[in-house]
């Protein structure tokens, strides 16, 4: 299974798919992180599971410990890494290359081009197939 993962202001998003399977076999989505968060699992509303009234870190953690299949690979859709242990490769960036974790970085960061959730599934999927013929430095 594929995690994708979705961090925004005030939600966090998580979609398990199987490599196969062009739609995810979970979604969550809990929303208002941070005030008075509220979980939604396949589209429904579960009211007798609350998220704790943490920040991201917090509510990602108790998501992730309810997965209803363990991830064998996670794909995160990053828009800031300002709260992230990332460092980027701002050379390797503006050449346009894919791989842009700098060696400092504690995290490989790969550019995968897409706005879907699926696609990063996909994409992530991908990697972990070329993973597996020659790995890298985040192996």
């Amino acid at each position: 299974m594929i995690l994708v993962h979705n961090a925004r202001s005030s939600s966090l998003l998580c979609a398990l798919f199987h490599p196969e399977e062009d739609a995810p076999t979970w979604r969550a989505h809990v929303s208002e992180v941070g005030v008075d968060p509220r979980l939604s699992v396949n589209g429904g509303t579960v009211s007798t599971d609350r998220p704790p009234a943490g920040d991201h870190a917090a509510v990602a953690r108790w998501l992730l410990a309810r997965l209803p299949f363990p991830p064998t690979a996670v794909g995160h859709r990053v828009v800031h890494v300002a709260f992230t242990d990332i460092v980027l490769d701002e050379a390797a960036n503006a050449r346009g290359e894919t791989s842009i974790g700098a060696k400092a970085s504690t995290l490989s960061v790969r550019i995968v081009p897409a706005s879907e959730e699926r696609e990063i599934a996909r994409s992530v999927g991908e990697l972990m197939v070329e993973a597996t013929r020659s790995p890298g430095p985040w192996s």
